[in-house]
């Protein structure tokens, strides 16, 4: 008789460990989903496809989407893009004030790519130089 009461007692302890850990665990996610819900209200905005990041003066200066990551000026201009072509290759953009490209480097997949350059008068340099005309 003795020996069915300490598999009781070791069944019993076994499932108030189970219910520690459960607790534990259910605990842990609520502190994770309660600082995404932080991060998310401290960003002023947030969606499942896209994701707006305001500076101190409530303008925004970062914008990530489906289509890449957008960074802004103060007076809303974007600046700088990250982004992905249809194929995969990442491209990273540079714009000037009056949202012209200024610069532009691409990664092709295969590990190729280029830096393209714009002057102010708009003429562009490409690096490597192409032997096939740009669109």
């Amino acid at each position: 008789m003795p020996t069915d009461n300490i598999s009781l007692e070791e069944r019993l302890r076994s499932l108030e460990e189970a219910n520690k850990r459960h607790r534990r665990a259910t605990l842990i996610l609520s502190l994770v989903v309660l600082g995404f819900a932080i991060f998310a209200l401290q960003s002023k905005t947030f969606s499942g496809r896209w994701l707006a990041i305001h500076d101190r003066q409530d303008h925004i200066s970062a914008w990530w989407d489906d289509e890449g990551l957008e960074l802004h000026d103060a007076s809303g201009t974007v600046r700088a893009k990250l982004s992905l072509a249809p194929d995969g290759s990442p491209y990273l953009q540079f714009f000037d004030r009056l949202h012209r490209l200024r610069s532009q480097l691409f990664l092709y997949t295969d590990g190729a790519g280029y830096l393209m350059l714009w002057d102010k008068n708009g003429k562009g340099t490409r690096f490597p130089p192409s032997n096939t005309p740009l669109p």
